[in-house]
């Protein structure tokens, strides 16, 4: 799994070196233990904030979620590939538009195209509500399979009992 930081470089700040020295190794997860969360990124989808949010919850259970959030330099398909192949999960995060083909290859469609040929296990989470329908075919197609499907609304609490239905 790729950190936010990967092919991110911070020439001539020595500061950010003593800090990461200071600070206490990082827990390493098993692949039993990792989720990927499948997610639409940007302000106008609400899901990110969201997708943290069950992130601190499921960590503090012992489960680490990965956000792919990528920073100038890195390679969002290889992170996207590498973090789907190590993790046992995919948490879809179903808001309105999840599933559109951007044309970006590491967009929703793709993500949950590939999770599901690697036999993933496939948790979805409803960000919208029943009455409505996906804007894109894909996220119809996984929401109709007759899966166990989460519901969370976009912009309202975190229902209690999600993080441990996860």
């Amino acid at each position: 799994i790729h950190s936010a930081m990967d092919g991110v470089h911070s020439a001539g700040a020595p500061e950010h070196a003593a800090v990461a020295a200071a600070a206490p190794p990082q827990r390493s997860y098993s692949r039993a233990e990792r989720i990927f969360g499948s997610m639409r990124f940007g302000d106008e989808h609400g899901v990110v904030p969201m997708a943290t949010e069950l992130g601190v919850a499921l960590e503090a259970r012992g489960a680490k979620l990965s956000i792919i959030n990528m920073m100038g330099g890195g390679d969002i398909d290889r992170a996207v590939i590498d973090g789907i192949e190590a993790c046992d999960t995919f948490l879809v995060f179903g808001s309105m538009k999840y599933g559109e083909d951007t044309g970006n290859s590491a967009c929703t469609y793709y993500e949950s195209k590939y999770a599901q040929d690697q036999k993933k296990r496939i948790i979805l989470i409803r960000m919208i509500p029943f009455d409505q329908q996906f804007e894109h075919g894909q996220a119809r197609f996984m929401f109709g399979l007759n899966k166990l499907v989460l519901p969370w609304i976009v912009g309202t609490p975190m229902p209690a009992e999600l993080p441990d239905m996860i």
